[in-house]
C-alpha cells in the first residue's frame, strides 16, 4: 500500500482520474491500496549490506534473504512471527529422539 498523497499524485501524474474509484475499490478485494499506520510504523529491519555483493540485475537484497538468514539463526521475533517453530537443541548424540 501507499499513502493517500502518494495515490492521489500518482493518479494525477498517469492521468487517470476517471479510473480512481475503480484503483480506491480494490480494497474490497483485500488489495492494500492505502496502507494503514500501522502497516507503515512496522517494517522488517533490515541488516547492513552495503558492503555486500548485490544480486545482478538489482541494486538492492530482497527482505526475504534477511528473513531467512534470522529464521537460520533463531533470531526471528515470536510476535511477529508466531507460526515459527524455534530450532530443537543441539543434538547430544543419543539415539533417543
Amino acid at each position: 500500500g501507499t499513502t493517500q498523497e502518494n495515490l492521489d499524485k500518482l493518479i494525477q501524474n498517469v492521468q487517470i482520474e476517471s479510473d480512481s474509484d475503480m484503483i480506491r475499490n480494490w480494497k474490497y478485494l483485500d488489495v492494500p491500496v492505502i496502507s494503514s499506520f500501522v502497516a507503515q510504523q512496522h517494517k522488517y529491519a533490515r541488516r547492513d549490506r552495503s558492503k555486500e555483493e548485490t544480486f545482478q540485475l538489482s541494486r538492492w537484497t530482497p527482505v526475504i534473504k534477511d528473513v531467512m538468514e534470522d529464521a537460520i539463526e533463531n533470531k526471528l521475533d515470536s510476535k511477529d512471527w508466531p507460526y515459527c517453530s524455534r530450532c530443537p537443541p543441539t543434538w547430544n548424540g543419543s539415539g533417543a529422539v
